[in-house]
Protein backbone atom coordinates (compact mmCIF):
# COMPACT_ATOMS: atom_id res chain seq x y z
CA UNK A 1 0.00 0.00 0.00
CA UNK A 2 1.45 3.28 -1.45
CA UNK A 3 1.64 6.41 1.01
CA UNK A 4 -1.11 7.92 -0.76
CA UNK A 5 -3.20 5.20 -0.03
CA UNK A 6 -2.69 5.31 3.77
CA UNK A 7 -3.12 8.75 3.65
CA UNK A 8 -6.49 8.51 1.83
CA UNK A 9 -7.69 5.60 4.00
CA UNK A 10 -6.37 7.18 6.82
CA UNK A 11 -7.97 11.30 6.44
CA UNK A 12 -10.47 10.61 3.75
CA UNK A 13 -12.21 7.62 5.11
CA UNK A 14 -15.71 9.43 5.44
CA UNK A 15 -15.81 9.78 1.94
CA UNK A 16 -15.70 5.82 0.93
CA UNK A 17 -18.65 4.26 0.99
CA UNK A 18 -19.24 1.01 3.67
CA UNK A 19 -16.74 -1.84 2.65
CA UNK A 20 -15.29 0.47 -0.16
CA UNK A 21 -11.26 0.50 -0.21
CA UNK A 22 -8.80 2.72 -1.88
CA UNK A 23 -6.40 0.88 -4.08
CA UNK A 24 -3.94 2.99 -5.87
CA UNK A 25 -3.71 6.85 -5.25
CA UNK A 26 -1.45 9.41 -7.44
CA UNK A 27 -0.70 12.89 -6.21
CA UNK A 28 -2.13 15.43 -9.64
CA UNK A 29 -0.32 18.85 -9.48
CA UNK A 30 -1.25 21.30 -12.68
CA UNK A 31 0.38 20.98 -15.61
CA UNK A 32 3.61 23.41 -15.71
CA UNK A 33 3.57 23.58 -11.49
CA UNK A 34 6.14 20.74 -10.76
CA UNK A 35 8.74 22.25 -12.84
CA UNK A 36 7.86 25.75 -11.63
CA UNK A 37 8.22 24.20 -8.25
CA UNK A 38 12.04 22.58 -8.82
CA UNK A 39 13.22 26.07 -10.43
CA UNK A 40 11.73 27.89 -7.56
CA UNK A 41 11.23 31.65 -6.50
CA UNK A 42 10.41 34.08 -8.67
CA UNK A 43 11.80 32.58 -12.01
CA UNK A 44 9.70 29.44 -11.41
CA UNK A 45 6.27 32.08 -10.47
CA UNK A 46 7.47 33.43 -14.02
CA UNK A 47 7.96 30.08 -16.12
CA UNK A 48 4.90 28.25 -14.16
CA UNK A 49 2.72 31.83 -15.70
CA UNK A 50 4.33 31.78 -19.53
CA UNK A 51 3.51 27.79 -20.02
CA UNK A 52 0.04 28.47 -18.51
CA UNK A 53 -0.25 31.31 -21.22
CA UNK A 54 1.53 29.22 -23.68
CA UNK A 55 -1.29 26.29 -23.16
CA UNK A 56 -4.24 28.41 -23.18
CA UNK A 57 -3.34 30.39 -26.52
CA UNK A 58 -2.71 27.06 -28.46
CA UNK A 59 -6.10 26.17 -27.23
CA UNK A 60 -6.55 22.45 -28.74
CA UNK A 61 -9.45 20.15 -29.12
CA UNK A 62 -9.90 19.18 -26.22
CA UNK A 63 -12.91 20.01 -24.31
CA UNK A 64 -12.95 22.61 -21.88
CA UNK A 65 -16.16 21.87 -20.40
CA UNK A 66 -17.51 18.68 -18.62
CA UNK A 67 -16.30 16.72 -15.93
CA UNK A 68 -12.59 18.02 -16.03
CA UNK A 69 -13.53 21.80 -15.64
CA UNK A 70 -14.78 20.81 -11.84
CA UNK A 71 -11.79 18.91 -10.84
CA UNK A 72 -9.46 20.53 -9.05
CA UNK A 73 -5.86 20.94 -9.21
CA UNK A 74 -3.40 19.43 -7.33
CA UNK A 75 -5.42 16.88 -6.37
CA UNK A 76 -5.42 13.25 -5.01
CA UNK A 77 -6.88 10.57 -6.94
CA UNK A 78 -8.01 7.17 -6.04
CA UNK A 79 -9.14 4.25 -7.54
CA UNK A 80 -11.76 2.57 -5.31
CA UNK A 81 -12.52 -1.26 -5.36
CA UNK A 82 -15.78 -0.31 -7.01
CA UNK A 83 -13.61 1.10 -9.60
CA UNK A 84 -14.63 4.75 -9.25
CA UNK A 85 -12.18 7.71 -9.44
CA UNK A 86 -12.15 9.65 -6.01
CA UNK A 87 -10.77 13.18 -6.75
CA UNK A 88 -9.60 14.49 -2.76
CA UNK A 89 -8.58 18.04 -2.09
CA UNK A 90 -5.88 18.13 0.57
CA UNK A 91 -4.50 20.64 2.79
CA UNK A 92 -1.47 22.88 1.60
CA UNK A 93 0.81 22.36 4.31
CA UNK A 94 -0.76 18.75 6.34
CA UNK A 95 -0.99 17.19 3.11
CA UNK A 96 -4.33 15.49 4.76
CA UNK A 97 -7.40 15.12 2.73
CA UNK A 98 -9.91 17.79 3.06
CA UNK A 99 -12.54 17.57 1.33
CA UNK A 100 -14.09 15.06 -1.85
CA UNK A 101 -14.38 17.38 -4.55
CA UNK A 102 -15.85 14.39 -7.37
CA UNK A 103 -16.56 10.97 -7.28
CA UNK A 104 -16.60 10.03 -10.88
CA UNK A 105 -18.04 7.11 -11.72
CA UNK A 106 -16.52 4.53 -13.74
CA UNK A 107 -19.15 4.76 -16.77
CA UNK A 108 -18.17 8.65 -16.62
CA UNK A 109 -13.94 8.10 -17.10
CA UNK A 110 -13.61 7.02 -20.84
CA UNK A 111 -9.80 6.41 -20.87
CA UNK A 112 -6.19 7.56 -19.56
CA UNK A 113 -3.19 8.56 -21.28
CA UNK A 114 0.35 8.24 -19.63
CA UNK A 115 3.47 9.30 -20.31
CA UNK A 116 6.14 8.20 -17.39
CA UNK A 117 9.43 10.39 -16.94
CA UNK A 118 12.14 10.18 -14.13
CA UNK A 119 11.25 13.86 -13.43
CA UNK A 120 7.45 15.19 -14.31
CA UNK A 121 5.31 12.36 -15.89
CA UNK A 122 2.44 13.59 -17.83
CA UNK A 123 -1.30 11.66 -17.16
CA UNK A 124 -4.53 12.57 -18.85
CA UNK A 125 -8.03 11.36 -18.18
CA UNK A 126 -10.83 11.51 -20.91
CA UNK A 127 -14.78 11.39 -19.85
CA UNK A 128 -17.40 10.18 -21.65
CA UNK A 129 -18.31 14.00 -22.15
CA UNK A 130 -15.43 14.46 -24.30
CA UNK A 131 -13.40 16.63 -21.27
CA UNK A 132 -9.98 15.95 -20.83
CA UNK A 133 -8.36 16.50 -17.41
CA UNK A 134 -4.36 16.75 -17.48
CA UNK A 135 -2.18 16.88 -14.77
CA UNK A 136 1.47 16.25 -14.72
CA UNK A 137 2.76 13.38 -11.84
CA UNK A 138 5.95 14.52 -10.00
CA UNK A 139 8.39 12.11 -10.75
CA UNK A 140 5.60 9.59 -11.96
CA UNK A 141 5.23 8.57 -8.50
CA UNK A 142 2.46 5.83 -8.46
CA UNK A 143 1.59 6.29 -11.87
CA UNK A 144 1.77 2.78 -13.40
CA UNK A 145 -0.20 1.16 -10.42
CA UNK A 146 -2.14 3.94 -10.72
CA UNK A 147 -2.76 2.92 -14.47
CA UNK A 148 -3.07 -0.48 -13.91
CA UNK A 149 -5.71 -0.33 -11.48
CA UNK A 150 -7.52 1.72 -13.53
CA UNK A 151 -8.00 -1.08 -16.53
CA UNK A 152 -8.61 -3.68 -13.76
CA UNK A 153 -11.95 -1.51 -13.67
CA UNK A 154 -12.43 -1.12 -17.45
CA UNK A 155 -11.00 2.34 -17.83
CA UNK A 156 -8.49 1.29 -20.73
CA UNK A 157 -5.83 3.67 -22.02
CA UNK A 158 -1.85 3.88 -23.12
CA UNK A 159 1.08 4.14 -21.15
CA UNK A 160 4.38 5.09 -22.04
Amino acid sequence: MSKLVKKIMKSGSEYLNPGEVVEEAILAQPPGRVMAQGVGGLAGVAIHSKIKKNREAKGGSDVTDGIASELPAPALLGVTSGGDVLVFTQGAMSGKVTGLARRIERGEAAGFEAKKAKLIGKFSLRFADGSVYHCDIPMSVGMKDFSEALQRHGIFGEMD
